[in-house]
């Protein structure tokens, strides 16, 4: 049976994209290789980062008043 409501359409999120398990994984391991750390929690925290940072939306800057 239809239904009499409207739909709605799904809304954008302005929230970023969050780095997948293996990206995380890759780029930590591509960390380990290219320093020489031999921790992996602080590689895997390093990568994490990288990757947020790398996919945060950028701020807009406002166009001064003339």
């Amino acid at each position: 049976m239809p239904s009499n409501s409207p739909t709605t359409k799904p809304t954008k999120s302005k929230q970023p994209k969050l780095p997948t398990h293996d990206e995380i994984r890759l780029r930590a391991y591509e960390l380990s290789q290219s320093t020489g750390n031999g921790d992996p929690v602080a590689n895997w925290l390093d990568a994490e980062r990288q990757l947020v940072e790398a996919t945060a939306p950028k701020p807009r800057r406002r166009k001064a008043a003339e």
